[in-house]
C-alpha cells in the first residue's frame, strides 16, 4: 500500500507548507511570503479545472499522519498552438522536505499526468538530473535579447578580463540606438486596450502563451509587489504594447529595463522598439533585455538595436542584477514536454517569455521580496 496521499494543499493545509518552505529555504523566502502566495496559487484565475475554488496551486505529499513530505507548486495556464487551446501548467517549484529518494520525481509525474503541456523554468543540476530520468525535454538557455544604451556605465559596471572586445561592443551596440525618440502612452487599464495586439500575437505564432487582457491584468497589474509598465503605441495600444520592469543595480545608481511582453502589431515592430528604448533612456537604464523562447520569433518583434544570445554571449552581460552575478549560464533554462498531437512543438516554436512561470521575481541573495 503506498505510504502517502498526493492532493492539493487546502487552507488547513497552507500554514504548514509555508512553515516547511521557510525552514528549507529560508525565513525571508518571497514564495513562502503569505500575499504572495495567495495572489500566485490561490487568486489566480486560471486554476479552475485543475484544482478545485477553495485549493491552492500546489500539491501537497502527505503522510498516514497528514504531514506535508514534499511539494509542487504550480501555475494553471493556457497555451495556444495553431489557434487552439492547450491545457498547460508552469511548475514553479518542488520540495522534497523528507529527503526520500525520488519523492519529488513523483509529485513532477503526478502534477504532468493533470495536464496536456508541462512547461518550467530556472532549474538546478538536481532537477536537470530529475528531468532527465525522467525523458523530459531541457533548453539550456532560451533566447535572451539585449540591448545597450550606455556604453562607458556597461562597461564599468560589466568589465571582465576574459571577455577581449567587450568595450568596442558595447559602444558599437550604444551607437546602434537610435537618437530619434518615438512617443508611448502609459497604459493604466489594461482591460481597455484594443484587442489588435492579442489579434496579431496568435496571428504570428505558431504557439504562445496566453497573454489577451485578462492575463496580463493578473499577471502585471494585480502583482502584489513588484510594479510594471504597460507602454502602449496609442491610447488604446492599437499599434502595439510591451510590458516592462525597470531595476536598479544593487549597490550603484545604475538601472536596468527587463522587457517581459512585446506585442508590436504587424509593421509596428521597429516602433515599439524605439518607444520602449525611449522609456528605458528617460528612466535612467543602461541596458535593457528581452528572454523569449523562440528566437526567430523574438528577432521578428523585438529587432535592431537588440542582438541575440549568439552575438552577446561572449561579452558577459549580467542576467541578474542583486547585486551583478556574472554565470556561465547566460539566460533561463526551461523544460517542455506535451501530449500528443502537439509533441512536434519545439522550444524554438514558443513565445513564452521572463514573465511566465515566476522567473521575474525581483529578490535578494537573501530571498526577501523587494516592492519596486
Amino acid at each position: 500500500m503506498t505510504p502517502y496521499v498526493i492532493e492539493p494543499v487546502s487552507e488547513a493545509l497552507l500554514p504548514e507548507a509555508l512553515r516547511l518552505l521557510r525552514e528549507f529555504v529560508g525565513t525571508s523566502y518571497f514564495g513562502a511570503d503569505p500575499a504572495y502566495v495567495r495572489w500566485q496559487y490561490f487568486m489566480s484565475p486560471f486554476k479552475a479545472g485543475v484544482v478545485a475554488r477553495d485549493d491552492y496551486s500546489m500539491l501537497a505529499c502527505l503522510d498516514g499522519q497528514r504531514h506535508i513530505l514534499a511539494l509542487d507548486a504550480f501555475l494553471p495556464w493556457t497555451t495556444y498552438i495553431d489557434g487552439h487551446a492547450v491545457p498547460t501548467v508552469w511548475d514553479i517549484e518542488w520540495m522534497n522536505f523528507a529527503k526520500i529518494p525520488g519523492l519529488g520525481r513523483t509529485l513532477v509525474k503526478d502534477l504532468r499526468s493533470r495536464t496536456r503541456m508541462y512547461c518550467g523554468y530556472g532549474m538546478n543540476e538536481l532537477s536537470l538530473k530529475a528531468y532527465e530520468k525522467l525523458g523530459y525535454p531541457v533548453c539550456p538557455e532560451i533566447e535572451r535579447r539585449v540591448a545597450i544604451l550606455d556604453a562607458d556605465a556597461c562597461y564599468m559596471l560589466f568589465q571582465n578580463k576574459e571577455s577581449a572586445g567587450q568595450e568596442g561592443f558595447f559602444r558599437e551596440m550604444a551607437a546602434r540606438v537610435p537618437a530619434s525618440k518615438t512617443g508611448y502612452d502609459l497604459i493604466h487599464d489594461v482591460t481597455a486596450v484594443s484587442e489588435a495586439y492579442w489579434q496579431a500575437h496568435l496571428g504570428r505564432c505558431k504557439a504562445t502563451s496566453r497573454k489577451d487582457k485578462e492575463a496580463l491584468k493578473w499577471r502585471y497589474v494585480d502583482h502584489p509587489y513588484i510594479k510594471y509598465k504597460i507602454l502602449g503605441l496609442g491610447q488604446r495600444a492599437e499599434r502595439g504594447l510591451a510590458v516592462v520592469r525597470i531595476e536598479p543595480i544593487k549597490g550603484h545608481a545604475s538601472r536596468v529595463a527587463r522587457i517581459l511582453e512585446m506585442f508590436p502589431v504587424q509593421g509596428h515592430e521597429p516602433e515599439l522598439v524605439k518607444a520602449v528604448l525611449a522609456f528605458a533612456s528617460e528612466e535612467g537604464c543602461v541596458m535593457a533585455d528581452f528572454f523569449c523562447g523562440s528566437s526567430a520569433l523574438a528577432a521578428a518583434i523585438c529587432p535592431e538595436p537588440f542582438v541575440s544570445l549568439k552575438v552577446h554571449r561572449e561579452y558577459f552581460i549580467p542576467m541578474r542584477f542583486q547585486p551583478i552575478e556574472i554565470r556561465a549560464r547566460r539566460s533561463i533554462n526551461m523544460v517542455l514536454d506535451l501530449d500528443e498531437p502537439h509533441r512536434h512543438v519545439t522550444f524554438d516554436d514558443l513565445y513564452v517569455t521572463k514573465g511566465d512561470g515566476d522567473q521575474d521575481v525581483y529578490v535578494n541573495p537573501e530571498y526577501k521580496t523587494i516592492s519596486v
